[in-house]
């Protein structure tokens, strides 16, 4: 009851399929007992059980063998530890000294135990001799290699295994789908490049094509106040010119006429003295032209008569 309420662990046994058998099912003696006892004795028993005989078939027979199963007692998980002979055999001659116990775990025993698996671990045998044959007729049994590199593996597949209450699946996708896969994730990489890149190209014509037309207008700007400027530069000019065409350019040209035919050595220093000059000779008149301005005359011509001798 123990067993069958808390569960257990089984570690050596069962060695045989007639011992892995006689754990999974009940006996006929306990099949009878769990049977309600009939009314009418022994014989109306039997004459139940020979009707029963005559009307089963063979899905009476799975049905029986199904209720024969000792569900309590078959254990719901099989490890099976796959090792090599020689691996083990280095792994028993490694135990320290004070761990050996004599008849079971030393190196004559080994020998001994080796042998018996050996000849109850044929999967061909007939009858089956192999315990695990029993459970692998109703259950998933792990196998797993403790060899090498592979044992490093085996505790995550045990766990796995205890953890799910089933054999651990390969999800990994088959090769055709990793390909499939990378194709497909390639495929939209390149799509999303290649639209990234259309939208970088349109973005650089749209800026470049706004750029245009904004410089376009800053130099129509620009060529607007530069005609605006000129514009009023002539008008505010007319009264300048007006003025040194008048006052400023006549007595100019005639220094600058009067440097060249004289080409003195210092022109600048001539040009001022003659200038000095001229508007030392030119104040009367001047203000003579000015006044008669004021009081609107004409200035009167003088008239030279030359006597002829």
């Amino acid at each position: 009851p123990e067993c069958r309420n808390k569960g257990f662990i089984l570690d050596g046994y069962p060695t045989t399929y007639e011992e892995a058998k006689a754990l999974g099912e009940f006996t006929a003696e306990e099949i009878k007992a769990k049977e309600p006892k009939k009314e009418g004795g022994d014989e109306a028993e039997k004459k139940e059980e020979a009707e029963e005989a005559k009307e089963e078939g063979e899905g009476g027979k799975e049905e029986k063998k199904a209720e024969s199963k000792d569900l309590g007692c078959l254990p719901t998980l099989i490890i099976d530890l796959q090792s090599e002979e020689e691996e083990a055999k280095k792994r028993t001659q490694g135990i320290p000294a004070d761990q050996i116990v004599q008849g079971h775990n030393d190196e004559e025993s080994f020998v001994t135990r080796t042998e018996t698996f050996k000849q109850i671990s044929d999967a061909n045998a007939d009858p089956p001799t192999c315990p695990l044959e029993y459970f692998r007729e109703s259950m998933e049994i792990l196998e797993v290699p403790v060899d090498g590199t592979e044992a490093k593996k085996s505790f995550g597949l045990m766990k796995a295994y205890i953890e799910k209450g089933s054999k651990p699946q390969n999800f990994h996708p088959t090769e055709e789908e990793s390909f499939a896969a990378r194709t497909a994730r390639e495929k939209a990489v390149a799509e999303q490049k290649a639209q990234a890149e259309a939208l970088a190209k349109e973005k650089q014509e749209k800026e470049a094509k706004e750029k245009a037309e904004i410089d376009a207008k800053d130099r129509q700007r620009r060529k607007q106040v530069l005609l605006e400027e000129q514009a009023l530069i002539e008008n505010c000019s007319k009264p300048l010119r007006e003025y040194l065409m008048g006052n400023v350019i006549p007595p100019l040209i005639k220094g600058l006429l009067e440097v060249c035919k004289q080409q003195p050595e210092d022109p600048i220093d001539y040009l001022a003295e003659f200038l000095f000059k001229f508007a030392a000779e030119d104040k009367p008149e001047a203000k003579k032209a000015e006044a008669q301005k004021e009081t609107g005359k004409k200035p009167e011509s003088k008239v030279v008569a030359s006597a002829a001798c």
